[in-house]
């Protein structure tokens, strides 16, 4: 079979028939079904270029016979593959399968190394070097070399960037594009650039996503164990293979406990003797800078024989025994034997995540060589913050993150990172808010805001008399922690400098009644007040409710005037609350995104509430902030008549508290929220009946079951909701229950009880009647979507069932279990499974009832972009080396340094260099340049 080697290259080149080949042998000879075609057809496809360019006789008879591959028997296919890797030129089936495990190991594909060179073919041509099969002494011995050595690529760049350090370090910044890395090709830039590593801030962030534990290896070695030895090197050499490919292998000796000679005792009861072992470290380059003798014999120096050296890395298993190959290694010449000491402790060894095709250890390559060049005074952050937070410099960080000598370093190195990440978010939010304010002192009255720790506030302040008569008409008394919350508020409504406030709270805690109280305190300064919601259910709810509580004023006189602004209100309502709201006529408007329309203006607005405020985009949020204080700041130089007016009033932005309803952890509110104070309200009104919850699978049975528990809780006078998470069914999701679809079959199997219909899609008055009907009783039965989520009031509604719940996340379940329990029955929370699997995540709402507790497991089973949703997770960064759900600690030390720097400087002109860094990590808009 002399079938020419250039033409067996030219048609095999690369590795997709090979991979095809091993594929199809793992599989069990199952002639494979592919992309395109069959593995017979693909096979045909390949060997039929061969036979068309050679005519060789014995190519021939293999084609015929792959042409009946797909009625041939197992063994019959297994004999026919044999002799198609022979001709590729592998010694048999079982060479070629070796050969693929091989390269996918060590993560060198020919693709990433060489296209017009086969590396199996070239490591058949030169074998690795074998000193001895079974050595009986344990000294080392070096050997002569006698091969004119070719470089690593590895030890090339070390050289090469070295020789320059002295003279780049000066011009490196870590925003330098990566073409000023010496040694690159044109061709690895653009693949860099092509998967975003544009700069060497990109590099050095591209983070390990885990580290090998390398273990000292003196115990029994098995194929693939990442381990650290220390030896000598024997011999090296390089390989010139083709004018554009070389091969480079390092021979290193070193001497290790021999598990298996257990039997051999000495006088000193020692009952194992040393042996060694030869590992080889291989590696394979294209390119003719890789072949030059003038580089090739400044790269020698680097391994020299008889060095002592510390070798870490992926281990694989030769056929010679005690023969060891590695393609994943590092290796350090060591100066002593106490360093050799060190070294034998083990030492992380980084495990690069691949991307955009890129070969880890190609990464792994290249971001060693930017931490060897990175300069010392690349760090931003000031002196004293670093020594004041215990953190380590920049550099050593890199260093530390990518090439730790021990864990604890790189944890060390992993707190610096998470730090700068949570630092530059919150200094950022936090400089955003000071350019906003007029004058230096409400600039200095904001962060001593935020310095004060919340226990600082005035909370026995005094009410006004409007919030005093407006409490009175409570028909409940407020919880402690809803007085702790008002007086909270009312302390920061009083302050020189606005108030950027979050109320948090449980459902059913009560945060409306304390928004309304904020609002009675600024209506009774003569200013006004704005309540934006999401919905307009929820507006009419909030409207509804405020003017019940407003008839029962004993001083009628002082009532102040509410509005209720949507965009159902009749265009002649809606000029006239307008013209109501410009004049100061009105003193509270209640709306939806209606409020943030240009036609709407202030006569005197102070506080804007945004209730649900997570239900609202980032972008409508802003736009109402932004709206407010345009319009305020002119209009409140109208205000004259108010017992906390000062001449600093005109320059002062109005008071924003926004609401949730979505507990969220303090972490997480504070990498959310950096730039606003939390208020928490962490008790509910007493009389409340804890909601029982029961999670069951969404079978036959299980709907049997709870049909019988509706029926049951209809006939003593309780009402169902059934909640669905859409509202038609679709071809797409048929698994899923739809609730129009359920209407006519819940009608009928609950016949003497009235149903009723609500859904997002329904126009607005026909929500207010379908929830109007269910809270008179009319109806008995609401089948619902998630609309009924948020801020729905019904006491005597004592069940719930929600269909699919695996569908919804554990705060919007929580959320929706609130709806219910709002009354004295005893009520009940479903929750139906549409599989076993789910059943699991489910139970953690069995569990408990405390909203906070939900929102930190569901933090940590789904990651923050989860909790959020969508909307809100898209006003959260994405970081790249920090965990919200463990790394909270930092997160507060980050806040604190972005005060104390703000403190001394608040354009930051005195920190030019960090002022520049957060104009790199933040959009321009932010900080108002």
């Amino acid at each position: 079979m002399a079938v020419a080697v250039s033409v067996v290259q030219s048609c095999f080149s690369g590795n997709g028939l090979r991979s095809a080949i091993a594929f199809e042998a793992e599989k069990g000879y199952r002639n494979a079904l592919g992309r395109k075609m069959r593995f017979s057809n693909f096979v045909f496809s390949k060997i039929s270029k061969l036979y068309f360019r050679s005519k060789h006789t014995f190519v021939k008879d293999v084609l015929k016979e792959v042409d009946s591959y797909g009625i041939a028997s197992i063994s019959d296919r297994s004999k026919l593959l044999n002799k198609v890797s022979v001709l590729m030129g592998y010694d048999s089936l079982h060479n070629l399968i070796a050969n693929e495990r091989a390269e996918k190991q060590s993560g060198m594909y020919v693709k990433d190394a060489v296209d017009e060179f086969d590396v199996s073919m070239a490591c058949r041509r030169f074998p690795s070097i074998i000193l001895s099969s079974s050595p009986r002494s344990t000294t080392l011995v070096p050997v002569k070399k006698s091969y004119q050595p070719v470089p690593t690529e590895e030890s090339s760049k070390k050289v090469s960037l070295e020789s320059q350090k002295d003279a780049v370090s000066v011009q490196l910044s870590l925003d330098s594009s990566i073409s000023c890395i010496h040694g690159i090709s044109k061709k690895r830039c653009h693949q860099l650039e092509n998967c975003g590593f544009h700069t060497l801030r990109k590099l050095l962030h591209h983070f390990p996503r885990t580290y090998a534990d390398l273990q000292n290896a003196q115990i029994k070695i098995d194929d693939g164990q990442y381990l650290i030895f220390i030896g000598k090197v024997l011999n090296s050499r390089g390989i010139k293979a083709s004018s554009t490919f070389s091969i480079f292998e390092v021979v290193v000796g070193c001497e290790i406990t021999d598990n298996e000679s257990t039997e051999h005792m000495n006088d000193f009861g020692d009952s194992r003797r040393k042996k060694t072992i030869y590992l080889h470290l291989k590696k394979f380059f294209r390119g003719t800078r890789f072949t030059s003798v003038p580089f090739l014999r400044i790269v020698e120096d680097k391994h020299k024989e008889g060095d002592f050296v510390c070798v870490s890395g992926k281990v694989r298993t030769m056929p010679t025994k005690d023969h060891y190959e590695m393609r994943e290694y590092n290796i350090d010449v060591l100066k002593d034997e106490n360093e050799a000491s060190f070294h034998a402790k083990g030492r992380p060894y980084p495990i690069y995540p691949s991307k955009g095709g890129l070969n880890p250890n190609f990464l792994r390559g290249i971001i060693e060589r930017v931490v060897q060049v990175l300069p010392v005074n690349v760090d931003p952050i000031p002196k004293n913050i670093i020594l004041d937070f215990r953190l380590l410099s920049l550099q050593d960080a890199y260093t530390g993150i990518h090439q730790p000598k021990s864990i604890n370093e790189a944890d060390l190195a992993r707190k610096r990172l998470i730090f700068d990440e949570f630092f530059y978010l919150q200094l950022g939010r936090l400089y955003q808010m000071l350019e906003g304010l007029g004058t230096q002192i409400e600039k200095d009255g904001l962060l001593d805001k935020y310095r004060k720790p919340e226990s600082s506030a005035a909370y026995m302040e005094e009410w006004s008399s409007l919030t005093k008569k407006f409490s009175k008409t409570l028909p409940y008394t407020l919880t402690p922690s809803q007085l702790t919350a008002v007086s909270e508020i009312i302390w920061d409504l009083r302050q020189p400098v606005p108030m950027n406030r979050l109320l948090q709270g449980d459902v059913g805690c009560g945060k409306t009644v304390v928004a309304f109280l904020a609002c009675m305190e600024v209506i009774g300064s003569g200013y006004q007040a704005a309540f934006m919601v999401p919905t307009e259910l929820l507006a009419v709810q909030h409207y509804e409710h405020l003017n019940n509580l407003l008839e029962n004023m004993e001083d009628f006189g002082c009532k102040p005037s509410i509005a209720l602004l949507t965009g159902s209100t009749p265009s002649k309502q809606s000029r006239i609350i307008h013209k109501g709201l410009q004049t100061g006529d009105i003193s509270m408007v209640i709306g939806t995104t209606s409020l943030i329309a240009d036609k709407v203006q202030f006569s005197a607005l102070r506080i804007a509430v945004v209730d649900e405020q997570q239900r609202f985009g980032v972008i409508q949020r802003g736009r109402f902030n932004s709206k407010l204080y345009y319009t305020s700041i002119s209009s409140r130089m109208l205000a004259t008549n108010s017992d906390v007016t000062s001449k600093n009033d005109k320059h002062m932005a109005p008071h924003i508290l926004a609401m949730s309803a979505t507990p969220i952890p303090r972490t997480l509110a504070l990498a959310l929220y950096g730039d606003m104070s939390l208020t928490q309200i962490t008790d509910l009104p007493p009389g409340r009946t804890p909601v029982e919850t029961f999670i069951i699978e969404g079978n036959d049975n299980g709907f049997e079951d709870v049909y019988e528990m509706m029926l049951d809780e209809l006939k003593v006078g309780g009402k169902v909701y059934l909640v669905y998470p859409v509202i038609e069914q679709s071809e797409q999701l048929p698994q899923l229950r739809a609730a129009s679809a359920d209407f006519e079959f819940i009608s009928n199997r609950f016949q003497g009880y009235t149903c009723g219909l609500l859904h997002g899609r329904m126009k607005s008055d026909e929500k207010e009647e379908a929830l109007r009907k269910f809270r008179l009783g009319e109806t008995d039965i609401l089948l619902s979507t998630q609309v009924i989520e948020i801020g729905v009031d019904v006491p005597d509604a004592s069940m719930m069932v929600v269909m699919n719940a695996d569908r919804f996340g554990i705060a919007q379940l929580h959320q929706l279990r609130g709806r219910v329990g709002r009354g004295v029955r005893k009520s009940k929370c479903i929750l139906l499974a549409s599989s076993v699997s789910s059943l699991t995540r489910l139970k953690v709402l069995g569990k408990s009832s405390d909203g906070f507790y939900l929102a930190n497991m569901d933090l940590l089973l789904r990651g923050p972009g989860n909790l959020l949703g969508k909307k809100q997770s898209g006003h959260l960064p994405e970081f790249p080396i920090a965990r919200l759900e463990v790394d909270g600690n930092i997160l507060q030390e980050a806040h604190l340094a972005a005060l104390k720097v703000l403190g001394v400087s608040h354009d930051l002109e005195q920190f030019p260099l960090l002022k520049t860094e957060l104009s790199m990590r933040q959009p321009l808009s932010i900080l108002g340049d």
